[in-house]
């Protein structure tokens, strides 16, 4: 892709320095908090970037790195206040988009092994696959968690699932009237996410990194995602949310075109061609239906981001999606974990 114009970087670097202050100003922890946060919440990320610039092109630059590159949903459709949480929580915004600080490290044998590596250490009378949660009944004494083939009492519940999927548990008593409402305002966005498998990892024998990213693009990212040491290249792209709309009317052929000559305008044709090619939908997934977080709708995060993290009896909430620090990373998952078993140890 070609660069910028001088003057679009330019205005590019000024409005991620505004967004960068604002991130350092208001933070990731209490967002909420901060005097200007209903201001930002109830105003679309998008015409609040039309509100710093009249340069559409950096604007739609500047975009493409928090609305399809990590919220997956229109910039329209999440406010001000949650694009400045997703900054503040990666501190600052500017490390979004610095591929030396969120995107240089990578799991040997892929993120699924660290998952098996601690199911294998903890045994299987411990991890129980395939037994998705049905039912909870709960006082605040604990709870009975029912699966269809198993039946668990404990004083302590943790729900380590996106907000999306909490309403997917029957609950006895149902959950408070606070806890519905928030769970109907938070929602993940869209994205295919696309392998294309190639003989060799041609764009480095070109001096190419193979990362790439266009605001025009149907694919706005594109990553050298090579397993460790295979002799073959990859690269991943991703195709998000109203552009992924688009490409779900089309066929499986028309569909792999259209995404492959996208990814051809980074690095030549040779993108054209991949030994192996496959496509990822985590809104059809049935334990995601989404991709990657959930966030909140226009004025939510301000309205309920104060009570998300609450306990409801037994039951305690943790997973990246209501992080902080590392807000939908593995990062913040971690350290949701590591909060929610304090609590429990101390009480």
């Amino acid at each position: 892709m070609c660069p910028a114009a001088e003057d679009v970087q330019a205005e590019i670097e000024r409005i991620q320095t505004v967004l960068d202050d604002l991130a350092a100003e208001i933070g990731a922890t209490e967002s909420w908090t901060h005097p200007k946060a209903r201001e930002l919440d109830t105003i679309s990320f998008h015409h609040w970037l039309r509100e710093q610039s009249d340069n559409e092109e950096a604007c739609r630059n500047i975009g493409i790195f928090i609305a399809g590159g990590m919220l997956t949903k229109p910039a329209h459709a999440f406010s001000a206040l949650q694009a400045v949480l997703m900054a503040a929580s990666a501190g600052p915004f500017s490390n979004l988009v610095d591929d030396t600080f969120i995107l240089d490290r990578r799991v040997v044998g892929g993120m699924q092994s660290v998952s098996r590596t601690m199911a294998r250490e903890l045994g299987d009378d411990v991890v129980k696959l395939n037994e998705p949660v049905r039912f909870i009944t709960w006082n605040d004494e604990g709870a009975t968690v029912k699966s269809d083939g198993l039946e668990v009492t404990a004083k302590d519940v943790i729900l380590a699932v996106p907000p999306n999927l909490y309403s997917r548990i029957s609950y006895e008593p149902p959950m408070p009237r606070l806890q519905h409402q928030m769970h109907q305002h938070t929602s993940l966005g869209l994205v295919i996410k696309v392998h294309a498998v190639y003989e060799t990892p041609f764009w480095r024998e070109e001096g190419l990194s193979g990362t790439g990213f266009g605001a025009e693009e149907l694919c706005q990212e594109v990553y050298d995602n090579t397993n460790h040491n295979d002799e073959r290249g990859t690269l991943v792209s991703f195709v998000t949310d109203e552009k992924a709309d688009e490409m779900f009317r089309l066929s499986t052929e028309d569909r792999k075109a259209r995404i492959l000559e996208s990814i051809s305008h980074y690095l030549g044709e040779k993108a054209l061609e991949p030994v192996v090619y496959y496509e990822s939908d985590f809104a059809s997934e049935e334990w995601t239906r989404g991709a990657y977080a959930a966030s909140y709708d226009l004025g939510g995060l301000h309205r309920y981001g104060p009570y998300q993290h609450d306990p409801v009896g037994p039951m305690r909430f943790a997973c990246s999606d209501i992080a902080a620090e590392g807000y939908q990373h593995v990062d913040g998952a971690v350290r949701m974990g590591a909060r929610v078993a304090e609590q429990i140890l101390e009480r």
